[in-house]
C-alpha cells in the first residue's frame, strides 16, 4: 500500500508464483479521505486442520480423499497402507505418498525429501 498524491494504492497480487497463497484486502474509504486497509490471506477461510492446506490437494483430491475417510492432515499423515487408500480413493499410491509426506512435514514441521535430486 502506497500514497501517491491524494490517491491511495493498494496492490494485492495474490499469486506471484505457483502455490502463492491467495491474498486480498478489505479497504474502507471514508467521506473524508481518511482509507483503512485490512489484509489478509486465504488460509485464513481454510480449516487449520483440513487438507486442503497441503500444496496439490485441490477440490477433486479433497472429494476423493474425503470419499475415503481422510479430511484431515493429521488423519493422511497416519494413514498406513496407501496401497488400499489408493484403491478405495482411485488417487495412485505415488501421488498419495507425496500427500502424505507433504502433511508429515506439517506436522512435524520438518522437510522431507518427495523425489530425489
Amino acid at each position: 500500500m502506497d500514497r501517491l498524491g491524494g490517491a491511495t494504492i493498494v496492490n494485492v497480487a495474490s499469486h506471484d508464483n505457483a502455490g502463492a497463497v491467495g491474498k486480498f484486502a478489505v479497504i474502507d474509504l471514508y467521506k473524508d479521505g481518511k482509507v483503512e486497509v485490512e489484509w489478509h490471506d486465504t488460509n485464513e477461510l481454510i480449516d487449520q486442520y483440513s487438507v486442503d492446506r497441503i500444496w496439490g490437494i485441490g477440490f477433486c483430491y479433497k472429494r476423493k480423499l474425503a470419499n475415503s475417510g481422510i479430511t484431515t492432515i493429521e488423519e493422511l499423515a497416519a494413514h498406513n497402507g496407501l496401497e488400499a487408500l489408493s484403491n478405495a480413493c482411485g488417487i495412485s499410491p505415488k501421488v498419495l505418498a507425496k500427500f502424505q509426506l507433504r502433511a508429515k512435514s506439517m506436522i512435524q514441521n520438518k522437510i522431507f525429501q518427495v523425489t530425489p535430486f
